[in-house]
């Protein structure tokens, strides 16, 4: 767990750390030059299992973790950020799923969103298997950073640093796409993390940064790409996850976020285009037609016909309020 500064929410990640019903874990935290009390705090507790990191001066985020890496002694790495909370079972689910799944190497878990009063904020859909995620990878990172756990025998297959220089703000992403291509990547259903909506973090902080990242990452992993790659189902799977994708707010409000799904629709298009895949082209604008026509046609005439049940209903509960 690398800190800077983050000595308002330091504790309470500290503690849903130490209260994990998983018990035999080193806990690496690594001190980045913070200038509050965040080395302090750390110092204030006496398990054993802390082990303390520290800076002469700060770093920054992507050389903080390539020393947590190199540091760390377990067969398996999770990772921890400073802001957020791990529920008690999370360490003990995903290391048992890394022993059920040999195959897979890196597994993160469904998540709740907090903001920056702890409270809670929403629950967001996240796909879970390797076929989906490869594909989401295409265009964005799938997992959220702190929640993964994965096998540090995979890092040998890979040059240092790890995560890379130049990637800042999007070090993640660029690291989790490098090792699907020799892993299979899993989502836990579980929910057993706390992600903090932070305005002070680094998310926050260098959100534009973190977006130019993404693109350049995503642009290199479509440039990749084969037609092999992608199946009927996979991509069918993907347009629905990304047109009806469902947040829920802590107003229990619905949102559908399209505009992702639309650029990555483009892309899957030219893609397709490029390699001579001209069937799986011509069943993306299939797809799009129904897509519309189902928006456009079907959805007005639920609503109608909701319409007419509540008003007849309205009407047959008046009939019997006057024959009583």
């Amino acid at each position: 767990m690398p800190v800077y500064n983050g000595e308002k929410y330091i504790k309470e990640a500290i503690d849903s750390i130490l209260n994990q019903t998983y018990k035999n874990f080193e806990f690496l935290i690594i001190n980045d030059g913070s200038t509050d009390d965040s080395a302090e705090i750390v110092k204030s507790y006496k398990d054993s299992r802390i082990r303390l990191l520290v800076n002469e001066h700060n770093l920054g985020l992507t050389s903080t973790l390539n020393i947590g890496l190199r540091e760390a002694k377990g067969e398996y790495i999770a990772r921890m950020d400073v802001d957020d909370i791990s529920l008690p079972d999370r360490l003990k689910q995903q290391a048992a799923f890394l022993d059920a799944h040999p195959d897979v190497g890196i597994v993160g878990t469904s998540f709740i969103r907090i903001n920056k009063d702890s409270t809670f904020f929403d629950v967001p859909v996240v796909l879970r298997y390797d076929d989906d995620l490869q594909m989401q990878l295409l265009y964005e990172n799938p997992f959220v950073h702190g929640s993964i756990m994965f096998k540090k025998s995979l890092l040998i297959k890979l040059r240092e640093p790890y995560y890379r220089s130049g990637f800042e703000g999007a070090e993640d992403y660029d690291l989790w796409s490098r090792l699907a291509e020799i892993t299979k990547v899993r989502n836990m259903s579980e929910i057993l993390y706390k992600y903090r909506i932070n305005p002070g973090g680094i998310t926050a902080t260098r959100k534009k940064i973190q977006q130019e990242k993404t693109k350049f990452i995503s642009k290199n992993n479509y440039k990749d790409a084969k037609p092999s790659d992608f199946n009927i189902v996979q991509i069918s799977k993907l347009q629905s996850y990304k047109n009806y994708r469902i947040t829920i707010d802590n107003k229990n409000k619905i949102i559908f976020g399209r505009n992702k799904f639309i650029r990555h629709q483009f892309a899957l298009m030219k893609i397709c285009f490029k390699k001579r895949y001209i069937y799986r082209a011509l069943l993306l604008c299939f797809s799009w037609l129904l897509a519309i026509f189902s928006f456009m046609i079907l959805q007005p005439i639920y609503f109608f016909g909701s319409a007419v049940r509540t008003i007849k209903r309205c009407f047959l509960n008046d009939l019997a309020s006057l024959h009583e």
